[in-house]
C-alpha cells in the first residue's frame, strides 16, 4: 500500500487510466541495475526515480569532466572532478526519500566479478562502447535477466529490450562486430539525441516493470534525428550465437 505522501508525489501518474496503485507499488519494489551514468544513464536514472523505481544500483568508474555537462543532466560545474556515481546518488536521493541507491565506482568487469547473485528485475546498459555492451550482455544471459540496451551517437539513437532467454545482444550485432572508435568522443552527439533515446527507453522500462507482458520485448527501436525517422524491428535468435545458444540449450 502507498503512503499518503507517496500518493501526493505520484498523484499525476496515478490519475492515468493506464496506471494504478498496484503498478506504482511494483515500481517501488523494483530493483534495477544501471551500467553507465553518462548522457544516457544519468537522465534515465532521474526519470525512473521520479516515476517511482525504488532500488537502483549504479555502476560507473568515471569522474565528471567539463564536456559531460553538455548532456549529463544530473551534474553541474561544481561537480567536475567528482565520481559520477556519488554525485548521481545524491541527486537521485534528493528527489524523494523512497529510493535506495547503491553505488559501485568500478568497471563492469570488476563489478560482475564481485557479484554472486543479482536479484535484479532489469539490467539497463547505458555504456558508450561495444566491449562493455558485450560484457553486459554476456552477464545478463548467464544470469538469465532481461536487458534494456541503449546507444546514442551523432543524431542517431537505438533501444533494444531483450528477454531473459533469447534473442540476446550478440544475436543482433555479433561479438566484436562494432569498433570502439564509434563513440561520442570521436563522432560527437547532440543532447537532443540522448534526450529522445532516454525518453523512449525509460518509457519502455516503466511499461516492462509494471506489466506482466510487454509488446516491445525482443524488439529494436532505431531513430534518426536528421530525417525524423524511427523504425521498430522484431529481433530473432541467431542459432549460431556463441553467447546465448549454450546458455539456453
Amino acid at each position: 500500500m502507498l503512503t499518503d505522501s507517496q500518493r501526493v508525489f505520484f498523484s499525476r501518474q496515478l490519475l492515468l487510466d493506464e496506471w494504478s496503485e498496484e503498478k506504482q507499488s511494483r515500481l517501488l519494489a523494483a530493483n534495477i541495475l544501471i551500467i553507465g551514468l553518462g548522457g544516457l544513464g544519468a537522465p534515465l536514472a532521474s526519470i525512473l526515480v521520479r516515476a517511482g523505481v525504488g532500488r537502483l544500483v549504479l555502476v560507473d568508474p568515471d569522474h565528471i569532466e567539463t564536456h559531460n555537462l553538455h548532456r549529463q543532466s544530473l551534474y553541474n560545474w561544481a561537480d567536475v572532478g567528482l565520481l559520477k556515481v556519488d554525485v548521481a546518488a545524491r541527486a537521485l536521493q534528493a528527489i524523494h526519500p523512497w529510493v535506495a541507491v547503491t553505488t559501485q565506482a568500478m568497471t563492469v568487469e570488476d563489478y560482475f566479478g564481485l557479484t554472486v547473485t543479482s536479484g535484479f528485475d532489469l539490467i539497463i546498459d547505458c555504456s558508450d562502447n561495444f566491449a562493455t555492451r558485450d560484457n553486459v550482455n554476456q552477464w545478463a544471459v548467464s544470469q538469465k535477466l532481461p536487458l534494456l540496451s541503449l546507444a546514442a551517437i551523432g543524431l542517431q539513437g537505438q533501444v533494444a529490450l531483450l528477454p531473459s532467454t533469447q534473442p540476446c545482444y550478440a544475436c543482433v550485432y555479433g561479438v566484436d562486430a562494432i569498433s570502439d572508435e564509434q563513440s561520442c568522443a570521436s563522432q560527437g552527439v547532440l543532447p537532443s539525441t540522448t534526450a529522445v533515446t532516454v525518453a523512449f527507453a525509460s518509457h519502455q522500462a516503466l511499461m516492462f516493470l509494471t506489466n506482466n507482458q510487454h509488446d516491445f520485448m525482443g524488439k529494436l527501436w532505431l531513430w534518426h534525428g536528421e530525417h525524423y525517422h524511427s523504425h521498430i524491428m522484431q529481433l530473432t535468435a541467431d542459432t549460431s550465437c556463441t553467447v546465448c545458444q549454450k546458455e539456453h540449450q
